[in-house]
């Protein structure tokens, strides 16, 4: 999930993860518009291959996309402080943090 909003700071214009589970797949489709990230959870409970618009959605929810990556900045760190291990690989926790420290740069004073 670091890697889509890395991506989508950087100026993508959507992005998807996945997570697997024993029953089924999760997938997270992002869709930045402007400042704003809409995301939609979608929910296929045997077929992990479907098109994402074969899921069952789960959630459609909108919020701004910097306090968005902040909190999942944040909540990664306190994973790794907590567990002790690297639930990202630290280069890629390192770039989500440029990334937002780049985003903010980019649009400070708009």
């Amino acid at each position: 999930m670091s890697r889509a909003k890395r991506l989508l700071l950087m100026g993508a214009s959507d992005a998807k993860c996945s997570w697997w589970n024993e029953s089924g797949e999760y997938r997270w489709l992002f869709t930045r518009q402007g400042e704003q990230l809409v995301i939609h959870i979608v929910w296929f409970r045997n077929i992990a291959g479907w098109s994402d618009e074969k899921g069952e959605i789960v959630l459609i929810t909108v919020c701004d996309l910097l306090p968005f990556a902040k909190r999942l900045f944040h909540q990664l760190s306190q994973l790794q402080y907590r567990d002790g291990d690297h639930t990202v690989p630290r280069n890629e926790h390192q770039k989500l943090q440029e990334a937002i420290h780049t985003f903010e740069q980019t649009n400070r004073g708009m």
